[in-house]
């Protein structure tokens, strides 16, 4: 006999807030930079006097702002992605967590913790076996969680479009022994 909270699937998707604030942000700032780099471009750099003649003829400031402003753009797209995605961010199913184009299954699942700032840690049983299943840039972030949290799956409550103590729940329940 199962349970039925194991047997169902859960879809999480991210809060359309957050996803909206992340484009107009990389967007905002992403124009400003362009712009920037275009008022601080060689001309304007010819005519200044002393310290920021000789920072802005070092640095080549329209190159810098404009790569700056690039990498905005990178973040407004990412926000963008998860507004126009089919796809939910978080997925708890019988089979086990499906998080960033991964699926861990249950088995591999020990615990799941609250962390600060309403993330949710999910610890596992080989945390190395599972940064080897990431591609290289999910692995140097799962890197970055597993040095600062001890286990390199850390799910934003925010992304998952939940709060922390409904996802914690339902993690939680998935995780109990199924009943005799």
């Amino acid at each position: 006999m199962t349970d039925a909270n194991s047997t169902e699937r859960l879809e999480f998707r991210p809060h359309w807030g957050l996803a909206t604030f992340y484009v107009v942000l990389g967007v905002v700032i992403a124009v400003l930079l362009f712009w920037l780099g275009e008022i601080l471009g060689p001309d304007a750099v010819e005519a200044m006097d002393g310290l920021p003649f000789f920072l802005f003829s070092i640095i080549p400031i329209k190159p810098f702002a404009w790569a700056c402003g690039a990498l905005w753009l990178a973040v407004g797209a990412a926000g963008a992605r998860s507004l126009i995605s089919r796809h939910p961010s978080l997925v708890l199913s019988p089979d086990g967590i499906e998080v960033a184009g991964l699926t861990i299954p249950w088995s591999e699942v020990t615990g799941a913790r609250a962390l600060k700032q309403n993330n949710v840690a999910i610890d596992v049983v080989d945390a190395d076996a599972l940064l080897q299943r990431h591609g290289p840039l999910r692995r140097l972030a799962a890197r970055i969680n597993l040095r600062t949290s001890g286990t390199p799956i850390v799910l934003s409550s925010n992304e998952s479009g939940v709060d922390q103590d409904r996802l914690l729940q339902r993690l939680r329940l998935r995780l109990l022994p199924p009943p005799d």
